[in-house]
């Protein structure tokens, strides 16, 4: 399946986004999040600004673009199928932005960063 809720390529594609679209999509890019969360909190990764930023704000922006589409759309163009896909996975999405918001292992690496370097 093409899923517009992926492409990246240039503004969302609102007029083809559908609701069997969200899951899937939303699927994906949490796991490509979590994936970035864990690189970035290992021992062995750098503690600085660029590494972390080209590795976990690349793919908490894309979940946050594509999650953004889907809730503009539930605002807006609001159907009993849409508002199944976006209820069904609101509790992953919020679940995942709160735990990244206290992950102490991303907070002490943020800590270990040397301000001059």
């Amino acid at each position: 399946m093409n899923n517009p809720l992926l492409d990246f390529s240039d503004l969302p594609r609102f007029d083809q986004i559908r609701p069997e679209h969200v899951a899937p999509a939303m699927d994906d890019l949490l796991a490509s999040a979590e994936s970035a969360l864990a690189t970035v909190t290992a021992p062995d990764f750098p503690a600085k600004w660029t590494s972390i930023a080209t590795v976990l704000d690349v793919a908490t922006e894309r979940l946050g673009r594509a999650w953004g589409a889907v809730a503009h759309l539930n605002s807006v163009a609001d159907t009993p199928e849409l508002r199944a896909a976006f209820n069904a996975v609101l509790p992953k999405i919020t679940e995942f932005w709160t735990r990244l918001g206290a992950d102490e292992r991303l907070f002490a690496k943020y800590k270990a960063i040397d301000p001059k370097a």
